[in-house]
């Protein structure tokens, strides 16, 4: 169980995780394809690899091996690493020429599809009345969307 306060150190901000949580979350989705797709889809073939799926589940789980911390942080986890590796295919796709080419074009796409739906979402709240820290995570919320919107049309 990883017991880290919020002061030391995380493999992500804002997401209490050590490295040990890392490879143990890593080493839960090795197992995971090894026991689901290799051994019961290619190996027994009668087995569905959902099976082998579960019975890893079984025993990386509290009840058998506890390898991972609590579900919901290991879902966190997974999802800021899913993230980073989505970022980090975008700058891997991305062209330099084209984006030297396209460059005032870009900035203004960036401002217009993610900046100016936080600021939208942000003053809106604010003058329904609520408080600035629901504010911000209001507008937040829009940012996520029109981010991959922008994404989507820096790569035509």
């Amino acid at each position: 169980q990883s017991t880290m306060s919020m002061a030391e150190t995380s493999v992500f901000s804002g997401v209490p995780s050590s490295f040990q949580d890392l490879y143990a979350a890593i080493l839960f989705l090795v197992s995971l394809y090894i026991a689901g797709d290799v051994i019961c889809k290619r190996w027994l073939r009668i087995v569905p690899s959902l099976v082998g799926q579960i019975l890893v589940g079984i025993a990386f789980g509290p009840q058998a091996l506890n390898v991972l911390p609590d579900a919901s942080s290991t879902l966190v986890l997974l999802g800021n690493v899913g993230l980073t590796l989505l970022i980090l295919q975008a700058g891997l796709e991305m062209d330099v020429g084209i984006l030297r080419l396209i460059g005032p074009r870009g900035v203004y796409i960036a401002i217009v599809g993610s900046i100016l739906p936080i600021g939208i979402g942000i003053g809106l709240t604010l003058l329904l009345g609520f408080d600035a820290k629901t504010a911000v995570a209001t507008g937040c919320c829009f940012g996520p969307t029109s981010a991959g919107i922008a994404m989507n049309e820096l790569g035509q």
